[in-house]
């Protein structure tokens, strides 16, 4: 179901917890050497010790050829292991696969990056991206949501990027509490507060299918053409595609393509349907829960 390749043995160097249930593991090959090199939006798979294998994006920066970052939420038994890992541990990684996020084809475009709860992860290292060869791009766009302000992830290095040259990001919440001076709402709310130039900007987007669904026919409705929408979609294949655009492709059990409708078309409900062993929690490529799948 999932690609076939060695196992490599990596070391956690350093545990960063986001939220009561989510962790950043930062690891590197425990035989020393240089970490594989992936590009932004590819994924692994990954095991610890008596659990099962499941797929998580890598969500560390790609010029860091010394080691691997995995965002994890503690949503079943494989991803609450991994979650528990801490420094000196060592997990299975396989990977990486899959393919990336467009960046190439977003040089001197615009950036709109758009990640609810763990799918900043996936978009993390665009971010990375983005920052460390500035001068190909024109404006970046943050927006994260969550449910609420714990809810949150990398909120330390919120306020670092927004620091970053001709950038903006937005933390939106569905719930803000005491204190909270972020958005409420919805994140699509916050397309007006952002002046979008729909012609020359290229639009990323990863999180809960109903999200995606909201922002594709928002970013549609201003005037987006859907080959410059990019969103996270499962699939059974290796060679994807893993974000789909202008095509949503779905697969049988089997992993054949089973159908293909245009982004426009996938919007209207019923959405296209993907089979039951589709991954753990939606795990396909990110580890977030987008069409709440079975363990």
């Amino acid at each position: 179901m999932y690609p076939q390749a060695e196992s490599t043995l990596l070391s956690v160097r350093r545990a960063q917890y986001e939220t009561h249930d989510v962790t950043t593991l930062v690891t590197e090959p425990a035989g020393g050497g240089k970490a594989p090199a992936f590009a932004p939006g590819q994924y692994c798979m990954l095991t610890a010790a008596g659990s099962g294998e499941i797929p998580i994006s890598i969500s560390g920066d790609p010029a860091r050829a010394d080691q691997l970052v995995f965002t994890v939420r503690a949503s079943g038994a494989a991803s609450s292991l991994l979650a528990r890992q801490g420094p000196g541990d060592t997990i299975r990684m396989r990977g990486p696969f899959g393919n990336s996020w467009p960046l190439q084809e977003a040089v001197k475009s615009d950036l709109l990056l758009i990640g609810g709860g763990m799918g900043l992860a996936a978009l993390r290292p665009v971010i990375y991206a983005a920052a460390q060869d500035r001068p190909s791009f024109g404006r970046v766009f943050v927006l994260c949501g969550a449910r609420t302000p714990g809810d949150l992830i990398y909120t330390r290095e919120l306020a670092a990027w927004s620091r970053l040259s001709r950038t903006e990001v937005h933390a939106i919440v569905e719930m803000g509490g005491p204190g909270w001076n972020g958005g409420l709402g919805r994140v699509t709310r916050f397309f007006d507060q952002i002046q979008l130039r729909p012609e020359n900007t290229v639009a990323m987007t990863c999180g809960p299918e109903p999200m995606m669904r909201s922002v594709a026919a928002e970013l549609l409705a201003r005037g987006f053409e859907d080959d410059r929408v990019f969103l996270s979609m499962p699939t059974l294949r290796e060679d994807g595609p893993i974000y789909a655009y202008g095509d949503v492709c779905a697969f049988d059990a089997s992993g054949q393509r089973k159908a293909s409708w245009t982004l426009a078309q996938a919007l209207a409900p019923p959405l296209p349907s993907f089979p039951q062993n589709a991954g753990s929690c939606g795990l396909v490529p990110h580890s977030i829960q987008r069409f709440q799948f079975d363990r």
